[in-house]
Parts: structure tokens; sequence; C-alpha cells
């Protein structure tokens, strides 16, 4: 019961934590989410392609 009680309250932080840091980074969230989405697309691509190859 302890360890379902603090399990759940460092989920709580960690939600808490994460909005704060979304209200924070609101201005810049669109553009650098963009940015990692086509930085992590390539690697993949990337990656897939040498498996390929190989």
């Amino acid at each position: 019961m302890t360890t379902n009680l603090t399990l759940q309250s460092a989920q709580d932080k960690f939600v808490d934590t994460q909005a704060k840091f979304k209200s924070l980074d609101e201005r810049r969230a669109p553009l650098s989410s963009v940015f990692l989405y086509l930085l992590s697309r390539s690697n993949f691509v990337g990656y897939e392609r040498s498996s390929i190859e190989l």
C-alpha cells in the first residue's frame, strides 16, 4: 500500500513538473518540438537505411 502511495505521489510530482515546464516553454514549444521530431525522424530513417544495406 505504501509503495503504491509513493508511486502515486512521484507520478503527481512528475506531472506537476511537466506542466510547469510546459507553461514555461509555451512560446518556444512548437518550433523545438517540430525540430526534435524532424531530427528523430531523420536519425531513424538513416538507421533503417544503414541496417538494410548491411
